[in-house]
């Protein structure tokens, strides 16, 4: 369903919500109210929370799949996206914003910092190289070597992109091991 820029959470009585958000809702008036870690307040404007929240950007609109849970005390206000959202109080409600990682970009190339080589207690070799990082490869992913301070990966997209956020795997790999990642989106254009 395609929805107005006006359009507030509490329009919404089911738990799981998926509409369409045009472009260019980011200067209506209306306010938001929370963050993308904590969600947000039900009475915030729908498709203006989710472009503070990443999950769209405001030239193109896009597909918003969010959830309505329990409210909260308190909802503290964040700068994102160039939005600056308002600290609330409690609300019946409280919408929760998911990304979809079905329309991942294509990466050109990779780099990284430095990589994990290891063999295994079985005696194979384990190359946690850079080129692992690609979405949906099989096997084990990327890792900095072990003590590495200020790790970093770099994405070649090839051409200019419009990036609106991440999506990585979460939980643990394929070798029953849990792995720690942090990310940051850094935008760097030569």
């Amino acid at each position: 369903d395609l929805v107005s820029c006006l359009v507030r959470g509490t329009h919404y009585t089911q738990e799981h919500v998926s509409v369409y958000c045009p472009a260019g809702c980011k200067d209506i008036d209306g306010d938001i109210w929370g963050n993308p870690s904590q969600g947000y307040r039900d009475t915030s404007v729908l498709c203006k929370a989710a472009v503070h929240a990443g999950v769209i950007a405001d030239e193109l609109g896009g597909q918003v799949t969010l959830s309505r849970e329990k409210g909260i005390t308190l909802y503290e206000s964040a700068f994102a996206n160039g939005l600056h959202s308002k600290r609330g109080s409690l609300s019946e409600k409280r919408l929760i914003f998911h990304k979809a990682c079905g329309d991942a970009l294509e990466v050109a190339a990779f780099n990284a910092s430095s990589w994990w080589y290891e063999v295994d207690a079985l005696g194979q070799d384990r190359a946690w190289a850079a080129k692992r990082a690609a979405l949906g490869a099989a096997g084990h992913s990327w890792a900095a070597e072990p003590g590495s301070e200020g790790a970093w990966l770099e994405l070649d997209l090839g051409t200019r992109r419009n990036v609106t956020g991440e999506c990585r795997p979460s939980g643990g790999g394929d070798d029953g091991m849990t792995h720690d990642t942090t990310a940051a989106l850094v935008p760097y254009v030569t």
